[in-house]
């Protein structure tokens, strides 16, 4: 899909949620929702325009590769064709499962990374790790005391393909997502972030926190902290 078709899909999407979340009428909010099954539609028509050619190139391939281990002196040969069968459903299947999520992953860690990170100060909670999934969410709030309702978004710190790489390239180490949460001291802090991505909750969307520097605070001098960090971002 193009960026231009998921910056679409992104706004509309969100524009939708902001209309179902909204105090609005009833009947505008019924009106919202019916919106939501052509926006999904939308979505899916997008994604079949990009993977019909490429589904019809992998299964030529696959013809081919049929055809060229299935005969033996010119005639097909049944245990080698089952044999051949077997292993294209197997490859097919690894790929779907791990090949393909691996690169599209790497590529989009690198694009996110290099082309869209940005950095940002908040005043931030102590990281909690999701199960045993080595992924931390932790939130933050855009002033201090923080109104949760109106200005407070969650951030996701996971491990990354790409951060790896550059890792190791640079200090010969690997990226580790629990050292960026180690970063948040306390139960509450004024950081200073390198993030990349959008939170879009319809989409199920997280901006994934790859850097942090913080100072601890409490309730009484969060805001002169957290304008300071602010301050310092500006003067660079």
């Amino acid at each position: 899909m193009s960026n231009d078709g998921k910056d679409d899909l992104l706004k509309e999407a969100e524009l939708l949620q902001e209309q179902v979340s909204s105090p609005q009428a009833p009947s505008t909010r019924r009106q919202a929702w019916k919106k939501i099954p052509d926006a999904i539609k939308r979505g899916w028509r997008h994604r079949i325009n990009i993977l019909g050619p490429i589904l019809r190139l992998y299964w030529r391939f696959c013809k081919k590769v049929f055809k060229w281990l299935s005969y033996k002196n010119g005639s097909l040969s049944i245990p080698r064709a089952l044999a051949v069968c077997v292993a294209l459903v197997v490859f097919s299947w690894t790929l779907v499962l791990h090949a393909i999520p691996f690169t599209a992953r790497l590529v989009y860690d690198v694009s996110a990374v290099e082309l869209f990170s940005y950095q940002e100060a908040l005043i931030f909670s102590k990281p909690e790790q999701i199960g045993d999934t080595g992924v931390y969410n932790v939130f933050a709030c855009r002033q201090s005391p923080c109104n949760g309702s109106t200005d407070s978004v969650e951030f996701r710190i996971r491990d990354s393909i790409w951060l790896d790489i550059k890792r190791v390239l640079t200090k010969f180490d690997i990226h580790d997502p629990a050292e960026i949460a180690g970063a948040f001291l306390s139960e509450e802090n004024a950081c200073v972030i390198t993030a990349y991505g959008r939170r879009a909750k319809l989409l199920g969307w997280y901006p994934y926190v790859i850097n942090a520097i913080c100072k601890p605070v409490n309730g009484d001098n969060g805001e002169q902290i957290l304008e300071n960090l602010r301050q310092t971002l500006l003067n660079k």
